[in-house]
């Protein structure tokens, strides 16, 4: 039997995940979810420490990406 709190969680991923038809999903999004800081979440893609996304820190420019497979698959660990 699973707890209820799980599956509320596999719901709001499911949700999360099928808000869109993008192969990506916002930093805030993500990190909402997680509860997490938005700016936590983007700097560990900048330093390489996040396993579902990617970021870059240049002298003008910053950016992150999150993935959603790689999110789904991390969560899930399928």
């Amino acid at each position: 039997m699973t707890p209820p709190i799980i599956e509320d969680m596999e719901k709001r991923l499911y949700d999360l995940l099928m808000e869109d038809s993008s192969p990506t999903i916002a930093a805030e999004k993500v990190a909402e979810f997680l509860g997490i800081d938005p700016m936590c979440l983007r700097d560990a893609a900048e330093k390489g420490k996040c396993p579902f996304g990617f970021g870059y820190e240049g002298r003008v420019n910053r950016y992150a990406r999150f993935f959603k497979l790689p999110l789904y698959k991390w969560l899930t660990k399928t």
